[in-house]
């Protein structure tokens, strides 16, 4: 009886060795698409002081206050430009432009607002807390939600009642040096450095999202010298 010469046996090979290819392909398969696990969130066991956050607070505040002059500024270079193209009297629009009203304040106390909700709720950190390394979490370590974020943000007028008093208090008593506005949105402010191998959001996301809290902030701030200039 002839026998097959090996090379002109079928290529496929035997039902066994068929079976046996199918299973290991089926297997890489799955494991190849296989999900990947996200790294595992550490709950925060210390929250940044007082002091520290005072600082970040003072630096955001220098940023806001910044931003709103600069939105100011250049409202009224254009404000002067156009009003020089429409030859119209511009010397009474500007005496009544630099009276301070209610709606100045309160729009710029919203564009404050509005900066550190954006900031702290898409990225974590507003500036201040960029440069000193400090960041907002929830308590159990995920990250904080835009919500959350204005909770915490508009909850700051009480907390900075009496120079910070409110809040100095309200750390005090918190295992995690939660001011009032952090224990109303569950979150808490931790230093980097204390959650050693964290999955911190880049660098580049922070750039982006700074830029778009101080646009924020700038046009927010604004509304009022728009509202002031509809009731002229």
């Amino acid at each position: 009886r002839a026998t097959i010469p090996l090379f002109a046996r079928d290529p496929r090979g035997t039902i066994a060795e068929q079976r046996s290819f199918q299973e290991e392909f089926f297997m890489e398969e799955q494991f190849a698409f296989a999900p990947v696990s996200a790294p595992k969130m550490r709950r925060p066991e210390f929250g940044a002081g007082f002091w520290l956050r005072a600082v970040a607070r003072i630096i955001d505040m220098a940023v806001h206050w910044g931003t709103s002059l600069a939105a100011g500024a250049a409202f009224t270079i254009a404000a002067a430009i156009f009003l020089a193209v429409m030859e119209s009297p511009s010397t009474q629009f500007f005496n009544e432009m630099q009276v301070v009203t209610a709606w100045d304040y309160a729009f710029a106390l919203f564009g404050a607002i509005v900066y550190h909700t954006l900031a702290e709720g898409l990225h974590g950190a507003t500036l201040g807390k960029r440069i000193l390394r400090l960041h907002v979490l929830k308590e159990n370590g995920d990250p904080a939600s835009i919500g959350q974020a204005f909770v915490r943000s508009l909850a700051f007028l009480i907390d900075g009642l009496f120079f910070g008093a409110i809040a100095a208090g309200s750390m005090q008593s918190s295992e995690l040096n939660q001011r009032v506005g952090d224990k109303w949105a569950k979150t808490v402010v931790v230093q980097r450095k204390e959650l050693s191998g964290h999955p911190w959001p880049s660098d580049w996301r922070f750039l982006f999202v700074f830029l778009l809290a101080v646009c924020a902030d700038g046009i927010v701030s604004l509304m009022g010298v728009v509202i002031k200039m509809m009731l002229m």
